[in-house]
This record gives structure tokens, sequence and C-alpha cells, in this order.
């Protein structure tokens, strides 16, 4: 597993351990679509990356502009 690989991991986990809805979809040739927050309650931040190591940095810093 690279490094890279487990820092998607931990930031996934770090979102998940503060009760931080998150989504993240793509299609083959869209981007990463991102988003913090949910249908229900709403999303707090949107965004669109290129590769996973920009999604890993977007949500990076969503995990700690948001309240967790």
């Amino acid at each position: 597993m690279s490094t890279q690989d487990r820092n998607i991991g931990a930031i996934l986990d770090d979102l998940y351990a503060s009760e931080i809805n998150t989504s993240i979809s793509w299609l083959w040739d869209g981007g990463i679509d991102l988003k913090l927050g949910d249908a229900l309650n709403g999303y707090k931040a949107e965004g669109k990356a290129s590769t996973f190591a920009e999604a890993a940095a977007w949500l990076r810093s969503g995990l700690h502009a948001l309240p967790g």
C-alpha cells in the first residue's frame, strides 16, 4: 500500500470519526465530485478534483474547516 493510499484512508477514517457525512463520486472521465454534508441536512462544501491526491487534499482541508 502506498503512502498516498494510507493518507486517503486516514482522512476517510477521520471524517467518519468526526461524524462528517461525505460523498465521493466519479464517472470515468468527469473528474471526482466531492461533497461534505448530506442531502437531508444540506451540503456544507462541494468541490471537484482531477486526481485522488487532489481529492485527498480537498477532503483534508474540509475536515479541518468544519466542526466535527
